[in-house]
C-alpha cells in the first residue's frame, strides 16, 4: 500500500517552509527498530502483535501500537489508542495564543516532522512520527477559503484515514469524540 502523505496533507489545506524538529529521538536505534518491527502489522491483521511496545518511550511506537489494537480489538485498546492521539491545546486555545505559520511554509514543516529514523519508508509510519512530533506545538495556519486550520488536528486526520483505512471505523468520527473529552476536561466548572 502507497499512501501519500505530503501530497494528502497539501491536497486537504489547498495552500502551498520553517522547519519543525522531528520527534525526539533519543535511543533512535531501539525507536528504529520497533517501528520496523511493527511496520508489517500494518498490512496484515491476522498477525498476533508483539507485547510491551505500548509502553514504549516513543510515541511514534506507542500510536502505532495503539492503532495496531485498536484494529484488531477496539474495545480492548481503545483507551490506549485514543489517548495517543490527544491535542491538548485547549488551555492555549483559551488564552488566545496560535502559534502561526505561513501557507507556504506547511510543506516544510510536515515535510521535517515527518522525519523517520533511516529504513523506514512506510508514510503512514511517517505521518505517525510527524504528528508525535507537532501535536503538543499548537501550530495553526490562516487560509483564505478554510479559515484557521490546526496543522496536529490535519495531520492526525491523516493517521486516522491510512492507520484505519480498511476498517469500518470513521476517522473524523473518532478525532471528534478525542476532542470533545478533551475539550470537557477543560471547561470551567460551575456553581
Amino acid at each position: 500500500m502507497t499512501f501519500n502523505i505530503l501530497g494528502t496533507l497539501l491536497a486537504a489545506l489547498l495552500i502551498g517552509s520553517g522547519p519543525v524538529p522531528a520527534e525526539e529521538l533519543p535511543g533512535t536505534g531501539t525507536m528504529s527498530i520497533e517501528l520496523q518491527r511493527l511496520a508489517p502489522y500494518l498490512d496484515n491483521d491476522a498477525l498476533a502483535l508483539p507485547g510491551h511496545t505500548e509502553r514504549s518511550n516513543s510515541c511514534s511506537v506507542r500510536l502505532l501500537a495503539g492503532a495496531l489494537g485498536y484494529r484488531r480489538d477496539p474495545d480492548r485498546f481503545r483507551n490506549e489508542f485514543f489517548e495517543s492521539l490527544v491535542i491538548d491545546d485547549y488551555a492555549d486555545r483559551a488564552a488566545g495564543k496560535y502559534n502561526y505559520v505561513k501557507p507556504d511554509e506547511v510543506p516544510s514543516i510536515m515535510q521535517s516532522a515527518m522525519t523517520v529514523p533511516a529504513g523506514i519508508s512506510d508514510d503512514r509510519i511517517k505521518a505517525i512520527a510527524g504528528f508525535c512530533s507537532i501535536k503538543g506545538k499548537n501550530l495553526w495556519v490562516e487560509t483564505e477559503k478554510a479559515g484557521r486550520i490546526s496543522l496536529a488536528r490535519m495531520i492526525r486526520g491523516v493517521v486516522l484515514s491510512s492507520v484505519l483505512e480498511g476498517t469500518d471505523e470513521d476517522p473524523l468520527a473518532i478525532a471528534n469524540a478525542i476532542d470533545a473529552r478533551t475539550s470537557a476536561a477543560h471547561r470551567p466548572t460551575g456553581k
